[in-house]
């Protein structure tokens, strides 16, 4: 039977699939090798992407984080839309996975609904680096720091509740019975 333009037999194709998985098996090898040796480049105070020295608290060399602000300004200039759009779906996954670190549900009423919830102090706001840090960098902050026993999740009612009157009316019925 003569093949028709690109047609393929069955041997050929599964010859090619071999071929892809063996390719992306070995893609997946070197990406692990990659993202190994920048773990210890980051553990050694190295850049991370050329292993030069970098300074303390940074991921990369100065030649590095120029290149990386300027590509950044680059994309900023080109779409401003995309990346405001990028920036905001960011956040609202920080805050998702943030949120769900801490039980995902408000602690006193039970409500699920993320639009609703916030983070919570348990035993208020008394330390002083926890009135300059918000947003963002407190969300990576909390998820770094892993499991507290000082924070919560309560919807904003149940957290507002709490900070004018002290107590949530959930806590007050459930006080009374």
């Amino acid at each position: 039977m003569a093949r028709k333009g690109n047609e393929m037999t069955t041997s050929e194709a599964a010859d090619r699939l071999g071929a892809d998985d063996k390719s992306r098996q070995r893609r997946s090898e070197q990406a692990k090798a990659i993202s190994e040796r920048r773990k210890y480049w980051r553990e050694q105070c190295l850049c991370t992407r050329c292993g030069d020295i970098r300074q303390l608290g940074k991921l990369t060399c100065p030649h590095h984080a120029e290149e990386g602000a300027r590509r950044s300004r680059e994309r900023r200039e080109r779409d401003p839309e995309l990346e405001k759009q990028k920036d905001k779906e960011r956040r609202e996954d920080l805050r998702k996975r943030t949120i769900a670190h801490f039980g995902g549900v408000c602690a006193c009423c039970g409500e699920s609904e993320i639009k609703f919830l916030s983070i919570d102090h348990i035993h208020g706001n008394k330390h002083p680096i926890h009135q300059r840090i918000l947003g963002r960098w407190w969300y990576r902050k909390l998820l770094r720091e892993g499991t507290r026993n000082d924070f919560q999740v309560l919807c904003h009612n149940c957290n507002m509740a709490k900070g004018f009157y002290g107590k949530c009316p959930h806590q007050e019925r459930q006080d009374d019975n």
